[in-house]
């Protein structure tokens, strides 16, 4: 099992839950393996490599009223 969020995730494995930086970096693994296409997997992994998967701050959206 595994919980998806935006910072944090949680990994069940052998009937023990785990957390932090290695449930996070699974979760990205395990995100990337079920991306549709090769082409895909590696362009997404090698963002993720290169850019980091710390989380990112939210931006304005530049809407005016």
């Amino acid at each position: 099992a595994l919980s998806l969020g935006t910072e944090n995730a949680a990994v069940l494995a052998g009937g023990k839950a785990f957390g932090g930086a290695l449930a996070r970096q699974a979760r990205y693994a395990l995100y990337t393996a079920r991306l549709p296409t090769w082409h895909h997997r590696l362009k997404v992994g090698a963002s993720w490599f290169f850019e980091g998967t710390s989380p990112r701050p939210l931006q304005p959206l530049g809407f005016q009223r």
